[in-house]
């Protein structure tokens, strides 16, 4: 379970309408509870260094990976997962973020339809399966 704020997933779609009609892309930061909740506690956006197909990919500077876990690290928190953005496309991972995509983080994935509406769902990678499973969003004020 993916427990964040209100004001959070706001900017998260703020995020998501300003990188359209491009993927926006960064990092969610938080604590794992001993019960595997995930509490994001901080965005991090972060550039979409995918430049060449930058309408239906996106990729996370590595240099900036190992900076933000550092960082995080400093702050008592750890990478949870990740956000992206769909430009006009279901809020469910690619074939792309099946290839991609590591065990254990959350990825919320933002649709953006047209630049404006914007929905979100988050998944969870089972390495072993190759498969993505869908994971709660728990909203909290």
């Amino acid at each position: 379970m993916l427990i964040i704020s209100r004001n959070m997933m706001e900017e998260l779609f703020q995020m998501g309408k300003e990188a359209y009609p491009n993927e926006g892309c960064g990092f969610l930061l938080g604590t794992l509870e001993a019960d595997g909740e995930k509490r994001v506690q901080a965005l991090h956006r972060t550039t979409n260094i995918n430049t060449s197909r930058s309408r239906d990919r996106f990729e996370i500077d590595p240099k900036e990976f190992l900076l933000i876990e550092k960082q995080a690290n400093k702050e008592g928190r750890e990478i949870l997962g990740f956000f992206h953005s769909h430009p006009d496309h279901p809020a469910s991972p690619s074939q792309f973020d099946s290839e991609m995509a590591w065990a254990n983080y959350s990825y919320l994935i933002l649709s953006v339809l047209g630049g404006d509406e914007v929905s979100a769902r988050s998944w969870i990678f089972d390495e072993e399966n190759r498969k993505f499973y869908e994971e709660d969003i728990v909203i909290k004020v």
